[in-house]
């Protein structure tokens, strides 16, 4: 229990990965640190589930870009990230047959699903897709832009559905092309990684960086309100257990809606998070004993906005049997998730035919948040992302999958957390530069 008043040095409004990261940061730098994360335990969507048999289920297919800004940096917090990703028995499905994914050059050049023409476009897309200037194009969306650069109809749909399943959204017709193509860069570059046991193993360590910081870790806590401060004085928080909280800093790590009714005095964060379109996904998470077609581990759809890889084949996620994921990207323009089961199981009668005879756990998500916003053409790519720091606000900095001008989905949460500890490290030497001789 919290006392009245307890003062800190910072406070993080939510305890998912962007909120816990943030927190490490900040408390490695001897601050007082506080998380107030609402639910009973930390990390949001990051969070992964234990089930009888031996199975770790995660919130959807997560995938660690080994290019992105998260791994980074959590190397340099000594996180062990272990696990390994997709290198065989790789797949597309086009026209409603299944051909061997192209991965190398030969590949491409000894692959039946593209004419000479296609494979004369595929090489030389993919080949000069770093010199892409990812800024020049954020006005533009992915699909009209790769329509004029790209002519062959198979090569179009391969590369439209690795932009797909890089950014794990579906409207490419809304996606900024700048970012898109920023996201195949780090996916072509460094490849993902399936986590060994799960992301919660994210989850775990960085709470463990923040227990030996002795930073207060509060769970099944509501913030019911900002109090109203005058400039330069702490900020008060009013929590659900009747008690009040201040600190010199304020980070929110929360999704748009919930940080703007917490910040509901700021006219920017109003702003920033009035016409955002979450990026969502209908998801089939299965245990089975057994795979009835145990060399079909991973598929490109280039017909239908489908996923499916058998993430167990390349990472630690179950003692014994197999743990897969088959997912629909959903349409931006609503929610049409709900009767999204019966196509992804008529998707894997295809591919494992039989499958359901070997089912130990089923879990469908008819509608789960990917990330809490498409970086929409229209609003100038990356760019128009809201910024960390609040400029109608001292001291409040804002962090998640929908702030910032880095990365997308875990990079863009860690890169806003990691900015937004910096900043909060900023102001303290600057407040402690300010102070009188011996007040430090």
């Amino acid at each position: 229990m919290v006392a009245q008043f307890t003062k800190f040095d910072t406070i993080i409004v939510g305890g998912g990965l962007a909120g816990l990261t943030a927190a490490a940061l900040v408390s490695s730098a001897r601050q007082k640190v506080c998380v107030i994360e609402k639910r009973s335990s930390f990390g949001g969507r990051g969070a992964s589930h234990n089930l009888d048999g031996g199975f770790i289920f995660n919130q959807g297919p997560h995938a660690l870009y080994n290019d992105g800004a998260a791994r980074r940096l959590f190397q340099r917090l000594g996180l062990q990230m272990t696990g390994s990703y997709p290198t065989q028995d790789l797949n597309l499905l086009l026209n409603g047959r299944l051909a061997r994914l192209p991965v190398t050059l030969a590949d491409i050049l000894t692959s039946r699903t593209f004419s000479i023409k296609g494979k004369i476009e595929v090489i030389g897309f993919l080949a000069g897709i770093n010199s892409i200037n990812c800024d020049a194009i954020a006005h533009l969306d992915f699909e009209s832009w790769l329509r004029k650069r790209v002519r062959n109809e198979a090569t179009r749909k391969f590369l439209h559905a690795l932009g797909r399943v890089s950014t794990y959204a579906d409207g490419m017709n809304f996606m900024s092309a700048g970012a898109v193509v920023s996201q195949l860069k780090a996916a072509l570059k460094g490849g993902v990684t399936y986590l060994d046991g799960g992301w919660q193993s994210l989850v775990d360590q960085l709470a463990a960086i923040c227990n030996r910081n002795d930073v207060t870790l509060l769970t099944s806590t509501n913030v019911q309100s900002l109090l109203q401060r005058e400039s330069g004085a702490n900020i008060e928080l009013l929590l659900s257990t009747g008690e009040r909280i201040r600190g010199s800093n304020l980070v929110v790590a929360l999704p748009p809606g919930s940080a703007r009714n917490l910040l509901s005095s700021s006219a920017y964060v109003k702003q920033v998070t009035s016409d955002l379109i979450p990026i969502k996904a209908a998801c089939l998470d299965l245990a089975l004993t057994k795979l009835p077609n145990d060399k079909l581990t991973f598929v490109l759809n280039l017909d239908t906005p489908y996923y499916y890889s058998v993430h167990s084949a390349y990472s630690r996620l179950t003692t014994s049997g197999v743990m897969l994921h088959v997912m629909k990207y959903l349409p931006p323009a609503g929610d049409v998730g709900g009767s999204a089961k019966e196509e992804l199981e008529q998707y894997l009668d295809i591919l494992q035919p039989g499958w359901r005879e070997f089912v130990i756990h089923e879990r469908f998500l008819p509608s789960m948040v990917v990330s809490n916003m498409l970086v929409d053409y229209r609003g100038r790519g990356l760019a128009g992302r809201a910024q960390v720091e609040v400029p109608d606000l001292e001291n409040v900095f804002l962090a998640g999958d929908w702030v910032g001008d880095k990365g997308m989905l875990l990079d863009a949460s860690v890169a806003s957390a990691a900015k937004a500890a910096h900043l909060v490290l900023r102001h303290h030497v600057r407040q402690q530069e300010t102070l009188p001789a011996g007040c430090a």
